[in-house]
Formats: structure tokens, sequence, C-alpha cells
């Protein structure tokens, strides 16, 4: 969650945005946009809907963030990219 959260953060401070008109733009609660930049989950359920708000309200679309938070991931955290080695941390 630490690099999603980063990949928000980075598209957010890139375009001037403040954390509150984010929040407005894509209609989530100010703590669970902090808890989300913070790399923690939010209380509450947050899944491709929620993605696509705040994609849509950073200019973007949910593929273009979501490519962003993958460039954040280390390789030998990304097990879905194919990487057959031993050292891969899986969920």
């Amino acid at each position: 969650m630490r690099q999603f959260g980063e990949a928000v953060t980075r598209a957010r401070d890139a375009r001037g945005m403040s954390r509150e008109a984010l929040c407005g733009a894509c209609g989530l609660p100010d703590g669970t946009l902090e808890r989300i930049e913070r790399g923690l989950a939010p209380l509450r359920g947050f899944g491709f809907t929620e993605i696509c708000r705040l994609a849509c309200a950073l200019g973007m679309s949910p593929e273009g963030l979501l490519e962003s938070y993958e460039r954040a991931i280390h390789p030998k955290d990304a097990w879905w990219r194919g990487d057959s080695s031993p050292q891969r941390n899986k969920p």
C-alpha cells in the first residue's frame, strides 16, 4: 500500500493539488486519502471504483495511476511480473 500511496502523492503534487482539493474532486473522505498517502490501508473498503475516482480526479487513467504504482515497486516484491526467484514476497 505504501507504493500506491506514494504514486497518488506524486501525481497530486505534480498537479499542484492539495489533499483537500483531491478529496473534493474524487469524493473520498480526507481521512481515507490521508491513510492511502501514508501507505496505510483505508478503514473502509477501497477497490477499483475508488482507484478510478482518484485517477479521474488526477486527470489520468486508472491504468496510468496503476502503472505509476507498479514502477515504484521493488522487483522482488512484484510477484505478478513472473519473476521465478525464490526470494519473491507473495501476499
